[in-house]
């Protein structure tokens, strides 16, 4: 099944509604409870607006990236690029279990369910 089968009507707005919606990421990841050292996933990241500062956030800990499409999570790929504690993971989130074995500390999904 393909991205426009399970997701006929939807798209991913542009970095300006992003940053319009979400100007600090790095504030609403300290008040969601992220935090430094943490095994976080940023399930349906996108493009990575929240991708690149998570990293940065929970390094030394690990932060894997997981979307659907191939496109935005190369966006969210080259935008980590410098931070090895970066994992990039091209799947569905129903088969989240089998792509992480390792514990997590967090999941954090923004603007994926509506």
């Amino acid at each position: 099944m393909n991205n426009d089968a399970l997701f006929p009507a939807t798209i991913m707005p542009d970095k300006d509604w992003w940053q319009a919606l979400w100007p600090n990421p790095e504030a609403v990841l300290c008040g969601v409870g992220i935090e430094p050292g943490m095994q976080v996933v940023d399930l349906c990241c996108g493009d990575g607006h929240f991708t690149k500062p998570m990293c940065e956030l929970v390094h030394p800990g690990k932060t894997w990236a997981l979307d659907l499409d191939a496109d935005l999570l190369g966006q969210a790929e080259q935008g980590c690029q410098d931070n090895p504690n970066f994992h990039a993971i091209l799947g569905d989130t129903r088969e989240l279990p089998k792509q992480i074995d390792a514990p997590v500390d967090f999941v954090f999904i923004a603007n994926t369910f509506h």
